[in-house]
């Protein structure tokens, strides 16, 4: 029996996009962030994979306490769940970078969005379709296990493409 299609997606630098990496936080959260469009295309083509992939969805994110409820906060702000199709138990935030492998594994994420090679590095043994989100110039430097995408378009039709 094949194995029922699953997906993950990280938030800053994919859903949202990012302003800077020299904080610690990962996401830079100023007093407009609750105001901060996502990325091109990303609504209209969550809310299709959500569709696609029978609401097996999460939004896995490493965030600390501040940036997790702040996320929280920017996708309630947006209606973000209620236009993508998400499901509100769908959000899991881990305080680690790695700590995404074993959350991947316990929901048998088969697909995974990130804009970090190093996510694809930890996910490679879990999950089987690894898509490296944004510049691709930039990530160059990626294993042939990781399919680049550029932006949301080429993220939907690459994903959609694979089930």
């Amino acid at each position: 029996m094949k194995t029922q299609p699953r997906l993950g997606i990280d938030f800053g630098g994919v859903i949202v996009p990012m302003v800077s990496r020299t904080g610690g936080e990962d996401t830079q959260f100023t007093d407009r962030f609750l105001t901060r469009p996502p990325q091109a295309n990303a609504v209209q083509s969550i809310r299709g994979l959500v569709e696609a992939f029978d609401g097996l969805v999460w939004i896995v994110s490493k965030a600390g306490p501040r940036t997790e409820s702040l996320t929280r906060q920017w996708i309630a702000a947006q209606d973000f769940l209620g236009d993508t199709g998400l499901n509100e138990d769908h959000l899991r935030f881990c305080r680690e970078r790695q700590d995404k492998q074993p959350i991947c594994s316990e929901l048998g994420i088969t697909h995974f969005v990130d804009d970090r090679v190093h996510i694809m590095q930890i996910l490679q043994e879990t999950v089987s379709n690894l898509y490296l989100f944004g510049d691709k110039s930039r990530n160059r430097g990626a294993k042939r296990w990781t399919t680049l995408v550029a932006d949301w378009t080429e993220a939907y039709e690459a994903i959609t493409g694979s089930l």
